[in-house]
C-alpha cells in the first residue's frame, strides 16, 4: 500500500476501509500524514472482540481449519459450491496472519476524522467492534445503520449518502481531527476495557461459538476453555454458556476415549505379543485397585495435562465400570472446568503464558505423581496392615542382605 501510494504520488486523499482491511487502513492512517480522513466500513478493530478473543488461539483455530478446507476444496465434490462461500483458502490464510493486538496503541496515532459506518445486523463483525472503535478513537463518528436492503457495500443508498455528507464536511475544513476531540471524548477513550459495556452473543453467533468452542476441546481441552473464559472476560459470552459448552465438549470427548479403551484395548491385549507381557491375572488386579482407587486417579489426572487419555483409556482397557468411571469423570470435570473458566476470567490474556509454562512442567508433575502413587500402593498401603508390614520387613532385610555382599 505505501509503495501504491508513492508511485502514484497521492497527497492529501481519503481512506475507506471495508471489514478486513478496515484494519489496514487504520495502520495506514496512523503512519501518513498525508491522509485528510479515516472511513472504516463494517471493519474489525480490538482483539478482544474478534472471534475467539485471543490471537494465538485465532490463528491456531483457522491452521486447523486450513486442512480441512483443503480437502473440501480439491477431494470433494462440492460441485462448485466453495466457489460461491466466504471462508475460502484465500481468506483462512489472510486472517491467519492478521495481527490485532496492537489495535489500541496504533489508534493513538490517527489524527484526521475518522467516520465509522456500521451495520447494527452485521453477523461477521458485531456492532459492539465498531461501538469499541468508536470510544478509542475520541474524534470519531459513529452511524450503525438499520433495515439495509442490499448489504452489498455502497449498494444500498444510505451508505453512500453517510460518506458523502462526511467527505463534505472535512473538504470544507467542518471535520474534527483528534486534538479538536472533546475532553470528555479524550477521556473516554483513555479508559480501560470494560467487557460490562459489551453485548453478549445471540442467535447465530452465540450457537456459532457455542459449538467451535466444544469442537476446540478435541484439539485441546486446556486450551478451549482458555478460550471460553476470555470470551467471557470480553463480556460477550457468560459465564454459565462458556462452562456448559467446555463441559459438554470434555464430557463427550473423554467418554470416548473410555470406549476407546474398552473395545479396542482388550481384543488387542490377547494378541502377541501383548498376552505374552500382561497376564490375565495382572489384568484384574489392577482393575481391583482402579475400582478402589479410581477417583483419585481421575482427579489427579484431569490437573494434568498429557495423563488424561492414559488414564481415561486405561480406565476402559481395565474394564472399569462405566458408571464409577462416568461418575468421579464427570465429577472432576464439574470442578476443574468453572475453577479455569473463572481463573482466566480474573487473570485474562495472561493465562495463555501460564498455560505454556505449565504444560512445560507437567511431564514432571506427571512423573513425581506416579511416584507417588507407587509409594502408595507399594509402601503406605502395606503399612497400615500387620501382614503388609512384616512382608515390607522381609523385604527390606533382604535388599540390605544384597547390599552387603554387594
Amino acid at each position: 500500500m505505501h509503495e501504491f501510494i508513492k508511485e502514484k504520488n497521492f497527497r492529501d486523499f481519503h481512506l475507506i476501509g471495508h471489514g478486513y482491511s478496515g484494519f489496514l487502513s487504520i495502520q495506514a492512517a496512523a503512519e501518513l500524514d498525508s491522509i485528510k480522513s479515516l472511513t472504516l466500513i463494517g471493519s474489525i478493530g480490538a482483539q478482544e472482540l474478534r472471534f475467539l478473543g485471543n490471537h494465538h488461539i485465532n490463528r491456531s483455530l483457522y491452521s486447523l481449519a486450513r486442512p480441512v478446507v483443503s480437502f473440501y476444496k480439491y477431494a470433494f465434490p462440492h460441485f462448485g459450491w466453495y466457489h460461491s462461500q466466504k471462508f475460502s483458502l484465500e481468506y483462512i490464510d489472510a486472517i491467519r496472519y492478521l495481527d490485532q493486538r496492537d489495535f489500541r496503541e496504533t489508534v493513538e496515532d490517527i489524527d484526521p476524522p475518522v467516520l465509522i459506518l456500521h451495520d447494527a445486523d452485521d453477523q461477521n463483525v458485531p456492532k459492539y467492534t465498531a461501538i469499541e472503535t468508536h470510544r478509542v478513537i475520541p474524534q470519531s463518528k459513529l452511524v450503525l445503520l438499520e433495515d439495509i436492503q442490499n448489504r452489498e457495500i455502497l449498494a444500498d443508498d444510505k451508505w453512500s449518502s453517510e460518506i458523502s455528507q462526511f467527505l463534505g464536511k472535512v473538504e470544507s475544513g467542518e471535520g474534527v481531527s483528534r486534538s479538536e476531540a472533546t475532553e470528555q471524548r479524550i477521556e473516554q477513550s483513555l479508559k480501560p476495557f470494560d467487557s460490562e459495556d459489551v453485548e453478549a452473543l445471540s442467535g447465530k453467533a452465540f450457537f456459532t461459538i457455542f459449538i467451535l468452542i466444544m469442537v476446540l476441546t478435541i484439539f485441546s481441552e486446556d486450551l478451549s476453555v482458555i478460550a471460553a473464559g476470555l470470551l467471557t472476560a470480553a463480556g460477550i459470552f457468560p459465564f454459565i454458556y462458556a462452562v456448559l459448552s467446555c463441559f459438554l465438549g470434555i464430557l463427550i470427548i473423554d467418554t470416548n476415549i473410555y470406549w476407546l479403551g474398552k473395545k479396542v484395548g482388550s481384543p488387542i491385549l490377547k494378541k502377541v505379543p501383548f498376552k505374552w507381557m500382561i497376564k490375565e491375572e495382572d489384568l484384574d488386579r489392577a482393575q481391583n485397585l482402579y475400582d478402589m482407587y479410581g477417583m483419585e486417579l481421575l482427579f489427579i489426572a484431569r490437573f494434568i495435562p498429557g495423563a488424561r487419555f492414559p488414564t481415561y483409556f486405561s480406565a476402559g482397557l481395565l474394564r472399569s465400570k462405566f458408571k464409577i468411571f462416568f461418575t468421579y469423570f464427570a465429577l472432576s470435570v464439574a470442578i476443574w472446568t468453572p475453577l479455569l473458566v473463572g481463573l482466566t476470567v480474573l487473570i485474562g490474556q495472561p493465562m495463555l503464558r501460564y498455560l505454556t509454562v505449565y504444560q512445560d512442567y507437567a511431564i514432571w508433575i506427571l512423573v513425581v505423581t506416579i511416584l507417588l502413587i507407587y509409594l502408595i500402593f507399594k509402601v503406605g498401603i502395606p503399612l497400615t496392615t500387620i501382614r503388609g508390614r512384616r512382608r515390607l520387613l522381609v523385604k527390606w532385610s533382604r535388599f540390605l542382605q544384597r547390599f552387603q555382599r554387594n
